[in-house]
């Protein structure tokens, strides 16, 4: 079986790492990519100090900031905090002894100017070269958000494929809500896809589901990475452990090692 993460909550850890560990199950931290905790170093260090109370397990990975996070800009200041959002990411990310940290494309989907598209590509890829080649200890996944087709993922992907420690987060869930066919999707990051996010939804909004309480197709998925995907590991990326557990069955049901 591919690495099964989940989302935990501080709240009430240790129901969260008694299920991950009976399972198997590495986390995902979603703490960090708030504003409110990102820019702050007491409350990444606090939020740190309480997770690492206890046992956590390995192999785990980090969501780093995407809240008007636009490291590609032309806006010299806003270039400037947006860079500085991803560094404290992957700071947060050797802290707290996460493998790897996920971004999202961030860009204007509905902005089809060339200039803008290729300034895009151009500028991520110089970006988080650096930051690939800075945190070589670190995996960086960058994540499909709202793009409704993976041309622009793909070509960035090509220009930080050199990278062993670059990889695509391929969300499904959002991939369902672009314009794109799934099948485009796949076979267009195929090669790059290093971790999955899944979730469910109504195919028009992001809604987080548990798996099964929506439309998507998971068969699908589940010939998709077999044939395209196999060695990823997946994120089920909703909150709660009752969703969580379900989501798991679905998984498990799913025979990904087969």
């Amino acid at each position: 079986m591919p690495r099964i993460h989940i989302i935990p909550e501080l709240n009430s850890i240790e129901e969260y790492l008694s299920f991950a560990k009976d399972n198997g199950l590495a986390f995902e931290y979603n703490e960090f990519f708030m504003p409110d905790v990102i820019s702050s170093k007491d409350k990444v260090n606090e939020i740190v100090s309480e997770y690492k109370k206890h046992e956590l397990p390995e192999g785990s990975t980090l969501h780093g900031a995407f809240f008007d996070v636009t490291v590609f800009s032309s806006d010299p200041d806003i270039r400037e905090v947006s860079r500085k959002r991803v560094i404290d990411s992957m700071e947060a990310a050797r802290s707290i002894g996460a493998k790897g940290v996920v971004f999202h494309t961030n860009y204007m989907p509905g902005f089809l100017n060339k200039p803008y598209r290729d300034g895009w590509v151009n500028s991520n890829a110089e970006f988080f070269g650096e930051v690939l080649e800075k945190y070589k200890d670190l995996s960086l996944y960058m994540e499909n958000m709202f793009d409704v087709d993976p041309e622009l993922l793909t070509r960035v992907s090509e220009k930080l494929s050199s990278y062993d420690n670059y990889g695509v987060c391929f969300d499904y869930a959002h991939a369902s809500l672009g314009s794109a066919s799934m099948d485009e999707w796949v076979t267009s990051l195929a090669s790059y896809v290093k971790h999955i996010h899944i979730n469910d939804n109504d195919k028009v909004e992001d809604l987080h589901l548990a798996l099964g309480d929506g439309i998507l197709d998971y068969q699908a998925f589940a010939e998709y990475y077999k044939k395209y995907m196999k060695g990823a590991s997946i994120l089920l990326e909703m909150k709660g452990l009752e969703k969580q557990k379900k989501s798991l069955e679905k998984v498990l049901d799913m025979e990904l090692d087969k």
